[in-house]
């Protein structure tokens, strides 16, 4: 039930960039679809129509009917640049000037690699990396806070509690142990690559969101829809914290 319910919820969420933004308006996106927007305005996909073709790939857009590299194993972020493992070989993909530069072998990227200056962003990701990252969102985030710490007597909130009360389920209903690892070692890599894009974008969305909460026909839809918002701007706020403190 819990697979069934929030899926409406995310697919059609204003946060999750990941879907909406690389997605035909009509489209229903798929669970097993999903793309992570880069940290300089890219995308890694997995999306229709052009799985088949590409498989796994690094786009300007996941609709385009083209693609910087296709059918990647690995790759990891730096400030500027994507470097890569793909079927054809490794790369580095310079996110400004749109170039990439393909080589044989991990030794000759490592050496290409030592020549840019340029901050790493995270560490080697694979595609389980992205599926997790795609469908992460304020509601994770917010779910694994209060299972890791909960707060003494604060209801959680009726959305919140269905979540608690459904099965656990990666990567939607993290367990605490999960919830952990999440806020310890991933969020701080979400917050300066996929929320980046998504944080920036959202006040203009927020105006959106208040739109779609406006026009709820239901109770619950407006309630679920308020807490969705709330809690984007809350993880939004929480990352400008972050990246302040590490300016320090």
């Amino acid at each position: 039930m819990l697979r069934r319910s929030i899926a409406p919820l995310f697919a059609s969420s204003l946060f999750t960039l990941s879907i909406a933004e690389v997605r035909n308006a009509d489209a229903t996106a798929g669970l097993a679809e999903w793309a992570v927007p880069t940290p300089s305005g890219n995308y890694i996909c997995h999306t229709d129509p052009h799985i088949d073709k590409f498989t796994i790939w690094l786009s300007e857009s996941c609709q385009d009917d083209s693609a910087y590299a296709e059918r990647l194993i690995r790759w990891k972020f730096l400030s500027g640049f994507v470097i890569g493992e793909s079927e054809k070989g490794f790369f580095i993909f310079n996110e400004n000037n749109k170039q990439i530069q393909w080589l044989s072998t991990e030794e000759e990227l490592i050496a290409a690699r030592n020549t840019i200056k340029a901050e790493e962003l995270s560490r080697w990701l694979e595609p389980a990396d992205a599926y997790f990252e795609a469908w992460f969102s304020p509601l994770t985030w917010k779910l694994c806070r209060y299972k890791v710490s909960p707060p003494p007597r604060k209801d959680p909130g009726p959305l919140l509690k269905e979540f608690i009360d459904s099965p656990e389920m990666m990567p939607f209903n993290p367990p605490p142990s999960s919830c952990k690892a999440i806020l310890e070692n991933e969020l701080p890599r979400y917050f300066r690559t996929t929320l980046k894009q998504a944080c920036e974008k959202w006040p203009e969305q927020k105006k959106q969101a208040e739109a779609q909460i406006r026009l709820s026909k239901t109770t619950k839809d407006k309630e679920r829809l308020e807490e969705y918002a709330r809690a984007t701007s809350e993880l939004c706020a929480e990352r400008e914290r972050y990246l302040n403190n590490i300016k320090k």
